[in-house]
């Protein structure tokens, strides 16, 4: 089995790298928003808050975060797939390759501005809200600290290359260590 798991912080480029690995592979995509847990806890948090925010802000509920990662292993275990949740490399553990997005705060803060049509001022809010409050309800779950990527195979610079290379590369890192797979 395929299992690519890609983290990284907020817009780094997670789920847009993890859709186009998933096509070319043609492999499943797990991801937040394809989760039945996750369109759950949509439909039962009715505040003005964006998704990634209140996702962040009640992670730390013990339930929902218990029942999400249920899922995202169940997924994974049952399915070739790319995984692009910020735990997928530590939840998956026979992933056939972990990727970290290091994408720099300025960078995601404009990619986060230019996808939500919102001020530089109000991104930089979002973006460091997001990670902060994400990194604390990781560590406080989980005992995971976000920042030690000792688990990750490699880490990728998401302002260097195109998502186009980005996802050729990944592929062919896959290719190279599942070639049982693939002859």
């Amino acid at each position: 089995m395929i299992r690519i798991c890609i983290s990284g912080f907020s817009a780094s480029g997670k789920t847009t790298i993890g859709n186009e690995l998933a096509k070319k592979l043609n492999i499943m995509h797990i991801t937040k928003k394809s989760m039945s847990s996750f369109k759950k806890f949509r439909a039962e948090t009715k505040d003005a808050k964006d998704d990634n925010t209140r996702l962040a802000e009640t992670t730390s509920t013990k339930k929902y975060a218990d029942a999400f990662d249920k899922e995202v292993v169940r997924l994974a275990r049952e399915n070739n797939c790319v995984v692009t949740t910020w735990l997928g490399p530590w939840f998956v553990k026979d992933a056939t390759l972990r990727i970290w997005l290091n994408t720099s705060f300025e960078e995601r803060v404009r990619r986060r501005a230019v996808d939500w049509k919102i001020s530089m001022a109000r991104a930089k809010e979002e973006v460091g809200k997001k990670d902060r409050l994400t990194a604390r309800n990781i560590k406080k779950l989980y005992g995971i600290d976000v920042m030690d990527h000792g688990i990750f195979d490699i880490e990728l610079n998401t302002e260097r290359f195109t998502t186009k290379e980005e996802v050729d590369m990944i592929a062919l890192l896959t290719l190279e260590m599942d070639k049982g797979r693939f002859k």
